[in-house]
């Protein structure tokens, strides 16, 4: 959670920046006025919750770094991630496979619906089909 600080005549607002590999920076910046770090501090609440939750998109990302809550290595480090959330529902989805034959037939057809919107490698393509069965038997 973010807090503010204050030195000398000015206020600073701290807070931690979460990448989905488990790593995160601690980040900080400064203003003049009480009321202006408490409107900061709200956004960097924001920023840590949506970061260690990896709920964020590419505009989000654009819109804290034109806040200047990051600078422009963290936006393209934050870019360069996959959504870990999906993924990792995808595996658990698989991973439940003590049901029958007929609901592993479903659980698959939908599995690969799934991988053709979030990948951008056409499933058909031996790369695909490669990441496709990686996730069924990983």
């Amino acid at each position: 959670m973010a807090g503010i600080g204050k030195i000398k005549n000015r206020y600073r607002v701290r807070y931690r920046l979460y990448y989905p590999d488990g790593t995160y920076r601690d980040r900080s910046r400064q203003v003049d006025k009480k009321g202006q770090a408490r409107e900061l501090k709200a956004q960097c609440d924001i920023l840590e919750s949506k970061t260690r939750l990896q709920e964020y998109t590419v505009n989000v990302i654009d819109n804290w770094w034109r806040n200047g809550l990051i600078n422009a290595k963290d936006r393209k480090d934050l870019q360069l991630y996959p959504d870990g959330r999906k993924t990792q529902a995808a595996d658990e989805y698989w991973d439940t496979r003590d049901v029958c034959k007929k609901e592993r037939e479903a659980r698959e057809t939908r599995l690969l619906h799934i991988m053709e919107c979030l990948v951008p490698i056409p499933v058909s393509t031996p790369c695909g089909i490669q990441m496709v069965n990686g996730l069924r038997h990983g």
